[in-house]
């Protein structure tokens, strides 16, 4: 999009001199997650909840990378790849149709069927033996993709389920495959289900230390404040607690899950698009500046990736509100991302964004080592 560069100019800087580098690693959901597994599977949330680690990169320059992928897709023409921009972006292509310019500065994920990893750990386009996915076996053994929940390890957590056959009249376990984290100590997810308002009474209290000990403008403070009281509030949907695996609602209504699910909606809700939608009806809100305002709806949106500039066209909805208000706000999203970034800079917009983002990981972190 104009107006976004890449980062990595600005922190390492550029020289003629240095060629351009591509990073491939193996991942399995390549090739497993297609056709109708993909609307409610995009690739860039399953790398959200699966983060690439170093132990499964490779790198180097991308002429050389580009070479060895060209002899891959003589033997594998079809094999569909992911290809990752360095804001998490991915775009699926056949292996044969990579230019080596579209590579530059990214990380290729290949499914390992389609080989090309050498005895020595090299990328290596003529090895056709299937190459080993990694993800699960970093040596401290956190996460783990698994079928079928009886194999799930005590202590760990669902953090996604995919059911390769959810039409099927009776559910077949061994045809669901299991996300799973476990809580460690700086993690950012909650080993125990955690109630709405405990968790933004949470946020709350850590946006509230983080601003007073910054030399903010008091009303870009309160703003920031103002969104850790909303950030949530899309949350508070039957559909949406359903794939928390509460039942309870409207009794009770849950910010995590913890280990009872976290089951996938069909289609992708974005919590924080319906909070956008909500926070119009507050009554806190209803105080601020119409400056403020834009402020605290745009770093509500912007609080899990979204909204920099837009909302995929996928996501643009809330189930609680019609149509027409979600393609207003799909709208005007963008529009008031430019806004805000002509008032406060390209970083300094960043920066006000990463106070809600930080405030809402501490809550997380202090939930899943406690249990607050």
């Amino acid at each position: 999009m104009p107006g976004r560069p890449s980062v990595a100019p600005y922190l390492h800087g550029v020289a003629d001199w240095e060629p351009a580098e591509t990073t491939i690693a193996w991942r399995e959901e390549v090739s497993e997650i297609s056709g109708d597994l993909l609307p409610g599977n995009k690739p860039e949330d399953l790398l959200e909840d699966f983060p690439l680690l170093p132990h499964e990169l490779l790198r180097d320059r991308s002429d050389r990378v580009h070479k060895q992928l060209a002899v891959l897709a003589k033997r594998r023409p079809d094999a569909i790849v992911w290809v990752v921009d360095d804001r998490g972006g991915v775009t699926m292509s056949a292996l044969s149709a990579l230019q080596k310019d579209e590579i530059e500065y990214r990380t290729v994920v290949l499914p390992p069927v389609a080989g090309g990893l050498s005895d020595l750990g090299l990328l290596d386009g003529g090895e056709s033996t299937a190459a080993t996915d990694v993800a699960d076996d970093g040596a401290d053994s956190r996460r783990k993709r698994i079928w079928g929940r009886e194999a799930i390890p005590a202590g760990m957590t669902v953090v996604r389920e995919i059911d390769f056959n959810p039409d099927a009249d009776e559910r077949d376990e061994e045809r669901v495959w299991y996300w799973c984290e476990r809580a460690t100590e700086g993690g950012n997810r909650a080993s125990n289900r955690v109630t709405w308002a405990d968790h933004v009474a949470h946020v709350v209290d850590f946006a509230r230390r983080i601003v007073e000990g910054l030399e903010l403008p008091d009303e870009v403070a309160n703003a920031v404040v103002v969104a850790a009281q909303l950030h949530d509030h899309g949350k508070r949907r039957p559909e949406f607690q359903l794939t928390l695996g509460n039942s309870d609602f409207p009794n009770v209504w849950l910010a995590k899950s913890g280990r009872s699910g976290n089951r996938q909606l069909p289609e992708p809700y974005r919590h924080e698009f319906g909070s956008v939608l909500e926070a119009g009806e507050d009554a806190e809100f209803a105080k601020l500046s119409r400056e403020m305002q834009e402020l605290v709806l745009h770093i509500i949106a912007a609080h899990h990736g979204r909204a920099r500039p837009h909302f995929g066209w996928d996501e643009a909805f809330d189930p609680a509100r019609s149509q027409g208000d979600a393609e207003a706000l799909s709208l005007d999203t963008p529009r008031r991302f430019a806004r805000l970034q002509r008032k406060y800079g390209r970083w300094g917009l960043a920066y006000l964004e990463s106070l809600l983002r930080a405030a809402d990981w501490a809550a997380s972190k202090a939930e899943s080592e406690v249990g607050v």
